[in-house]
């Protein structure tokens, strides 16, 4: 066990670098078909021609639902409207709904979707209210029980009165 403060203090410093460094290597790898990691609208947004007939996923806004057209919006770039062919629209999709798109990219905008998933804007705001929710119950039960001893800069139950 680490007893020293400055031990447990440069261990501290390690582990954040590397956690940083790991961010910034995860950063830098490309999409890959093998890790079920498919190139997205950034990636063909730049080139179009050299991503036609590659798998691709994406994530958009419905515009429309008959044709459903999406649009995406690549970073730094114009958003792109992009149709899905062939598409059996679920009777729950509306103008407006955010979807995720996993197909083969065609010419003239097109996807020929293989698999999608549609949910409604409210749902997104709705898992993030919960979660937030549920990190601020964690963290009031270990100020509860816990306290920073600084002397050791370790973290110590409370005394139970």
């Amino acid at each position: 066990m680490i007893q020293m403060r400055s031990t447990r203090l440069l261990s501290l410093l390690i582990l954040i670098g590397i956690l940083c460094g790991l961010l910034v290597w995860a950063g830098t790898l490309e999409s890959d078909p093998a890790r079920n990691e498919f190139p997205d609208e950034n990636d063909f947004a730049v080139d179009y021609a050299s991503y036609v007939g590659d798998r691709i996923e994406v994530g958009g806004t419905v515009l429309a639902t008959n044709p459903v057209v999406i649009e995406v919006s690549p970073d730094g770039r114009d958003s792109i409207e992009l149709t899905l062919t062939p598409f059996t629209q679920p009777d729950t999709l509306s103008v407006g709904d955010d979807i995720v798109v996993y197909g083969t990219l065609e010419v003239d905008n097109t996807i020929a979707a293989i698999n999608t998933t549609a949910r409604q804007p409210w749902e997104s705001q709705y898992m993030y209210l919960v979660s937030f929710l549920a990190g601020l119950w964690t963290l009031g039960r270990f100020i509860r029980h816990w306290r920073l001893n600084t002397e050791s800069l370790s973290f110590t139950p409370r005394e139970v009165d």
